[in-house]
């Protein structure tokens, strides 16, 4: 997850197709990869699909009091 938050943080408005490419995975391994993120309220997804970008709402590890 760390090299995942890591590509992020450097290309916010990065797609799942390009993570599968950097990270060396699966199409879907990205798609629950980034789910859990989510679900872990590490990271969300502002704007739409097409046009928006991911921010990081927290870092792993951390919890926000």
């Amino acid at each position: 997850m760390a090299k995942t938050l890591a590509i992020i943080i450097e290309e916010p408005s990065i797609t799942q197709s390009e993570l599968k490419d950097k990270l060396q995975i699966s199409l879907m391994s990205v798609k629950r990869l980034m789910k859990a993120l989510q679900d872990n309220g590490m990271i969300e997804r502002i704007g739409s699909n097409r046009k928006g970008y991911w921010k990081i709402t927290k870092k792993e590890g951390h919890s926000t009091p």
